[in-house]
Order: C-alpha cells, then structure tokens, then sequence
C-alpha cells in the first residue's frame, strides 16, 4: 500500500464568503442611506437593536437587512 504525502484533512468554510456577502450588503445600505442624507451609523443601529426595517431606506433598490443576515 502506498503512502500519501499528504495526510492532513482538508477543512471546508464559507465563513470568507458570508462575510464578504455581509460586508457588500451594509456597504450599499451605508451608502444609500447617506445618499438620502440620513446617518449611517444611527439607521442601521436603529434596525439591528429593533429589526424594524423602515430604519432602512429603499433608495436605489437598497437590499433591506434580513433576520438571515
């Protein structure tokens, strides 16, 4: 029987690509919201401390934040 050289498990992680998804959708609800010339920061705390969406603008088709995310 032959030896592999390689003996080591191999680990699998979307965990790079949840947050790159994550980092794309706050950069374009950051941008949106001051685009319509509201705070940033305020809004989206507002959302995550209460899951109320209308924190979140539609302005330019802005993704709103799902419990998901």
């Amino acid at each position: 029987m032959q030896k592999r050289e390689n003996d080591k498990t191999i680990t699998f992680s979307l965990q790079n690509e949840k947050e790159e998804e994550l980092r794309r959708i706050l950069m374009t609800v950051y941008e949106a919201l001051n685009e319509k010339g509201y705070n940033p920061i305020n809004q989206i705390v507002g959302y995550i401390l209460s899951e109320d969406p209308t924190y979140i603008t539609n302005h330019n088709k802005c993704p709103c934040l799902d419990t998901q995310t």
